[in-house]
């Protein structure tokens, strides 16, 4: 019978030992890595988004200010109830009216980076986008969920939207005149503008829009679609051109081959 090497047994079981034990705590140290480095990201997230319903929060305020100082002008009650049984004949006049009464406040809007001052009819109808005066007449309620919740319910509602002419952060309120429902406003900030606040918050840190082709392609006039490029993030999303020009303003710090390599 051959002799049994007790040495070697002993140093091939300490061999595996070790090995195991390696692996134990390579595994642990993977893991808790993998862990620590979730944790900070959520941390991360988490004070991303506190900071961003702050800055939001802040414009929501304001809107409501508008709203009462400027909307709930009883020259502007009066004449959006008259166009809900106007011709359209009439309905071009008030328009004409109404854009000459608040011109100079929207002006004046836009210098605290407010983009868009739009009054619907009831039943979705646009009657006046002050930032694209020349298109109205057409009816949102296929396209815009806020102006519809708005018209049917009569209430209240905020959010990130895709719109016919321009995407936005819109505040949406129902207009009365005489305890009459009449139509709604929308009072909205262009994601610009709250990019371009976060970004002063993170200095060193790109911030990115994007949003899905799906909802741009089935909301956004054909004319507007030019306004998009598709972003190297995923195919399925659209990068808005004016937002990163005007956040990036050609100085992002990760480019389309810096992310494949991240990849």
């Amino acid at each position: 019978m051959k002799k049994i090497n007790i040495g070697y047994i002993q140093w091939l079981l300490v061999s595996v030992g070790f090995v195991l034990l390696w692996g134990v705590v390579t595994s642990t140290v993977g893991k808790n890595f993998s862990e620590q480095k979730e944790l900070l990201l959520s941390t991360e997230v988490t004070l991303v988004s506190s900071r961003a319903n702050t800055i939001l929060k802040t414009y929501e305020l304001f809107s409501r200010y508008i709203f009462s100082d400027v909307v709930e002008h009883p020259g502007v009650l009066e004449i959006i109830s008259k166009a809900n049984s106007a011709d359209e004949g009439e309905k071009e006049i008030l328009r004409k009216e109404l854009y000459r009464l608040l011109e100079n406040d929207y002006e004046e809007m836009q210098k605290y980076d407010f983009r868009q001052l739009h009054f619907q009819l009831p039943m979705g109808e646009s009657f006046l986008r002050f930032h694209s005066p020349e298109n109205f007449g057409d009816n949102l309620y296929e396209y815009r969920d806020s102006i519809r919740i708005v018209n049917d319910e009569q209430r209240y509602i905020s959010g990130f939207e895709e719109g016919r002419v321009n995407n936005g952060y819109r505040f949406m309120y129902p207009v009365f005149y005489a305890d009459k429902f009449v139509g709604s406003v929308e009072v909205s900030v262009s994601m610009a503008t709250i990019i371009k606040t976060l970004s002063g918050l993170y200095p060193n840190i790109d911030n990115y829009f994007i949003i899905k082709k799906s909802i741009v392609d089935k909301s956004a006039l054909n004319d507007n679609l030019d306004y998009y490029e598709t972003s190297f993030f995923s195919e399925e999303y659209y990068f808005d051109k004016k937002v990163n020009e005007l956040t990036l303003a050609g100085n992002g710090l990760l480019s389309e081959g810096d992310f494949q390599l991240i990849l």
